[in-house]
């Protein structure tokens, strides 16, 4: 546990309650304590420091911890849980964070933030990112680098959460399901202004809208889905706004089931909004099944 209530050196060990630095001995390493404070990982971490099981970053009564991880040696790898809660920040830049869901392991953030500046996130072996995992509000922002992950991201997991996707540059990719407000009662949006954002795996579906009030407002870059809903189910409120860059999705559905909502509109270029251009590619058209309601048209 991180005891020095100001900000300091992940490699210092006055800093940790044993008197030393975590391995991967330690069961658990938290970060939590009073005050707002930044803790660096950086260049002179060595590599044994940086391999761990459980960590959990928060803060208590409105302070903030972040945690920021700057050019790394070796991949910051956690291999059973790695949690953001509320008051904790995670800042990337030029290093790499690697989540092993060999034994279960999953990435959760809940009314916490994390931002890639430069670099990678990893998620394997079926580890999962949920921004948003309970009340409050989630983001993750993307400047630049690789967020992969080769199971799951739901964005605005639970009900009452809030989650966003930020994409501004660099690259996304979803191996298996991509559920933007995912349960009744859960928000989440996701914007890309540039770079690629894509879950074109055969097993792949993204929802923007499973059940709860999903968006994905789309800008610049290129996006390529497989199967593609806007509005899924009972009680989902769907809205696909392509406004530039390249959209290309398999299966398109509007309004999927019943009492679902879902809206699509694609901007068309002017002179006066040249960055509106977008090419638009779709295989299939569903629209609305039984008393659920879809809208589809350009503006």
């Amino acid at each position: 546990m991180w005891t020095n209530g100001l900000s300091g050196s992940w490699h210092a060990p006055a800093n940790w309650s044993l008197g030393a630095v975590p391995v991967f001995t330690n069961s658990f390493v938290l970060i939590s304590n009073f005050n707002s404070k930044t803790i660096t990982a950086d260049a002179s971490t060595p590599a044994t420091n940086l391999y761990l099981r459980n960590l959990a970053i928060g803060a208590l009564q409105n302070r903030q911890n972040t945690l920021v991880l700057t050019n790394l040696v070796a991949p910051f790898d956690i291999t059973r849980g790695f949690t953001i809660s509320s008051g904790g920040e995670l800042q990337i830049y030029n290093s790499d964070v690697r989540v092993d869901g060999a034994n279960g392991s999953q990435m959760t953030m809940t009314a916490a933030s994390a931002t890639l500046n430069s670099g990678s996130v990893l998620l394997t072996n079926g580890a999962s990112l949920k921004i948003g995992n309970g009340s409050g509000i989630s983001a993750f922002n993307i400047s630049n680098g690789v967020f992969r992950t080769d199971n799951d991201l739901r964005v605005g997991a639970l009900n009452r959460s809030v989650g966003r996707l930020n994409l501004a540059q660099g690259r996304v990719g979803v191996g298996f399901e991509f559920f933007v407000a995912d349960e009744v009662g859960s928000t989440g949006a996701v914007v890309v202004t540039g770079g690629i954002i894509e879950a074109t795996n055969a097993a792949a579906n993204t929802r923007i809208g499973q059940r709860g009030n999903g968006s994905l407002i789309f800008s610049n870059g290129l996006a390529h889905f497989d199967d593609v809903s806007v509005g899924r189910h009972d009680t989902a409120r769907g809205t696909l706004l392509v406004a530039g860059g390249e959209f290309a999705c398999g299966t398109l559905s509007i309004g999927r089931f019943s009492n679902a909502v879902g809206m699509v509109t694609v901007a068309a270029a002017s002179s006066t909004s040249p960055m509106a251009a977008s090419t638009w590619v779709v295989k299939a058209t569903v629209l609305s099944r039984t008393s659920a309601a879809a809208s589809m048209h350009r503006a």
